[in-house]
């Protein structure tokens, strides 16, 4: 082997042993990370029958009673803390329960217990764009398992988040003003969620990113 190649596979070898004991390092578990920031990833977007609106009055007259939305200053909503117990192992703030863990590359899909109940005509989870096989347990009633995602390391991770609203049947100019439901899922937006819409449904979403670190 020339002596250039030995030099530059010594270097490679070197690098990648580095790596190895920089990664054993950082993974020296139990690992707790505390929310630091939220990130808003874009502004609020609302569709009515799968036409997206881009009046910005009327998507705060459709949001303004809920108080989910325009949370980049609400660090609190994070939750307190995500502790990795393990490489395969994480609870989320104080609950009780584990959740366990898939990573590929820099992408997390946490996966609760099978507890999550699904019914016929659930109209939270066609949002979600990563959801778990539905399970029938009785009648129109399924059971699967809640999946948050997040990107990062076990040291500094960034917790996907959504904001929605869905509504129907009472309109204000134009828009439906009739609460469905509202609140805040620990998942990213499937957009496929738009083609579901029907002509007396309105939908507005905002996404965001909650950044935990390891202190």
């Amino acid at each position: 082997m020339k002596l250039k190649n030995v030099i530059c596979f010594l270097i490679v070898i070197g690098f990648l042993s580095s790596c190895e004991k920089n990664d054993s390092l950082a993974e020296n578990f139990p690992i707790t990370l505390y929310a630091s920031e939220i990130t808003q990833i874009a502004e609020i977007k609302m569709w009515v029958d799968k036409k997206e609106i881009n009046d910005n009055e009327k998507k705060l007259k459709f949001i303004e009673n809920a108080n989910c939305f325009n949370l980049s200053n609400r660090v609190e909503e994070a939750g307190a803390s995500i502790i990795f117990l393990s490489k395969d192992s994480v609870v989320f703030g104080s609950n009780t329960f584990g959740f366990t863990v898939q990573k590929q590359d820099n992408q997390f899909l946490f996966y609760s217990p099978l507890d999550v109940i699904v019914t016929n005509g659930d109209i939270v989870h066609p949002l979600l764009k990563y959801t778990d096989e539905l399970k029938p347990i009785y009648e129109e009633r399924y059971i699967t398992r809640e999946i948050r995602v997040a990107y990062g390391s076990y040291a500094n991770l960034e917790l996907c988040f959504l904001a929605y609203k869905l509504a129907k049947n009472t309109e204000y100019d134009g828009i439906n003003m009739g609460l469905l439901a509202s609140g805040t899922l620990m998942n990213e937006f499937n957009n496929d969620a738009i083609n579901s819409l029907q002509a007396t449904d309105t939908l507005a979403i905002q996404e965001y990113k909650i950044r935990f670190t390891a202190k």
